[in-house]
């Protein structure tokens, strides 16, 4: 219930926004394309922030089973990682790595994927 009427109240205000848009802008802009750009929009920072460029791990750095931890612990990469909590860790130092810190598909961490 209460997710139905955040959602209302959302497009209730992309709907007074695309009103103000067209009176402002004389735009003819239809609502559907100025609420895709509206979404495209409001989105762009948080995406570019969370994108990193795509760096192949070479073969002879493949995950080892032995990585794996028996428990779950918190990441020891980065302190800013929130207490992630992760069974994964670093083939090459050892370290638990949690998600937004692993470095590819294998698991490294971004400190030793970076030497």
């Amino acid at each position: 219930m209460a997710s139905g009427c955040f959602l209302n109240i959302l497009d209730m205000a992309a709907v007074n926004a695309w009103i103000l848009y067209k009176k402002c802008m004389g735009s003819k802009i239809s609502r559907r394309d100025f609420i895709f750009e509206l979404a495209n929009a409001l989105r762009a920072n948080h995406m570019s922030a969370k994108e990193r460029p795509a760096v192949p791990v070479p073969v002879s750095v493949a995950f080892e089973q032995g990585a794996d931890l028996e428990r779950r612990r918190q990441c020891q990469v980065r302190k800013n990682c929130s207490k992630n909590r992760s069974k994964d860790a670093c083939v090459r130092c050892r370290k638990v790595v949690c998600g937004q810190c692993a470095g590819g598909v294998s698991v490294i961490c971004v400190n030793c994927k970076a030497l």
